[in-house]
């Protein structure tokens, strides 16, 4: 079904050319241990969107998405996440004021 978007995995920066080339996805998952600017700014140049996969509660990893403003995130504890979110954003508009 050419019409609906293409989601494929990577563990690797190194990776992403070639699955753009090869396959056209339009939405790259990885795991959050490999999260960083380069690699979201790498997927966007690629016009990819980036999407993390975020298994296990945890509030460091969550902040570390929110950081780096990704596109997509798979949850198993979106309520967790909310909150962290929420928290994260309060502090950011309180810093702004």
């Amino acid at each position: 079904a050419p019409h609906l978007p293409l989601k494929m995995n990577t563990g690797r920066i190194e990776d992403l050319d070639q699955i753009k080339h090869r396959y056209n996805p339009q939405i790259i998952e990885i795991n959050p241990n490999i999260l960083t600017a380069r690699i979201v700014d790498t997927c966007h140049k690629l016009n990819m969107k980036i999407m993390v996969y975020a298994e296990q509660y945890d509030p460091q990893i969550y902040r570390k998405i929110i950081m780096y403003d990704c596109d997509m995130i798979n949850l198993n504890h979106p309520n967790e996440f909310m909150e962290i979110y929420n928290q994260t954003l309060s502090s950011s508009i309180e810093i702004k004021s």
